[in-house]
């Protein structure tokens, strides 16, 4: 993310350095969470990967998978994440219900 500078967009970055147990363990997730005071209970993991669902669902929180990642839709919804994605727009309206 810094060759793009986007690093500069986010509050708190975890890199595979920071922690000792890398996703699908949840521990970068409890991590984040942890270090912006936040709780499972309010928090949307978003990610496009089975291992990005199994650490959401591991770590407590709601889960949204994006179809649009590398991952075939199939094998997202056999995770039965909360939410599942097509389009960026459709967060917003998770976000404002």
């Amino acid at each position: 993310m810094n060759i793009f500078g986007m690093n500069e967009m986010f509050d708190i970055i975890i890199g595979a350095e920071d922690v000792a147990n890398h996703k699908p363990h949840p521990e970068p997730l409890i991590k984040a969470m942890e270090m912006l005071d936040g709780a499972p209970c309010e928090t949307i993991y978003i990610g496009d990967s089975t291992h990005d669902i199994t650490a959401g669902r591991a770590a407590g929180m709601l889960v949204a998978a994006v179809a649009w990642g590398p991952f075939p839709r199939k094998d997202l919804e056999d995770l039965q994440p909360d939410y599942l994605l097509d389009a960026p727009l459709q967060l917003l309206e998770i976000i404002n219900n």
